[in-house]
């Protein structure tokens, strides 16, 4: 039995996915999510709250195009997962999950978050242990 594809327009190929990932981003409206991976709701700067808060990974980089913003998250969550070990631990820790977000999926900064994740499968596993149908 094949694995059913990520959700949305994004595909495992699109990705450069080997098959065996697991970890998806969800338009949270329509489908039910593990993590939310958005903003905070109280308009606080994802970038000042600690790893694992709700929102710490949300995109705070509102000013520029979709696609400026995107390479701006980019650029700050691979210097903060490079630098603060707190914050790569609880975004290891989402390895598997299915990640919430209300960005248009098309340019959503969940995109970077899995593209990290799944480079990362290896150093996961020293930390963590696979996720498991059963345990999802």
């Amino acid at each position: 039995m094949s694995k059913p594809a990520l959700q949305h327009p994004f595909t495992k190929t699109q990705f450069g996915l080997s098959g065996d990932e697991k970890t998806q981003i969800v338009d949270l409206f329509r489908e039910s999510y593990d993590v939310y991976v958005g903003c905070p709701r109280d308009g606080v700067d994802p970038r000042e709250l600690a790893p694992g808060t709700p929102g710490f990974l949300g995109n705070p980089f509102v000013e520029g195009t979709p696609e400026e913003n995107l390479n701006r998250y980019r650029n700050y969550f691979m210097d903060r997962v490079l630098n603060d070990r707190r914050f790569k631990l609880a975004v290891l820790s989402l390895y598997g999950r299915r990640l919430g977000c209300i960005c248009s999926l098309s340019s959503c900064h969940a995109q970077v978050i899995v593209q990290w994740l799944h480079s990362q499968r290896r150093v996961y596993e020293q930390y963590f242990e696979l996720p498991s149908a059963a345990t999802r």
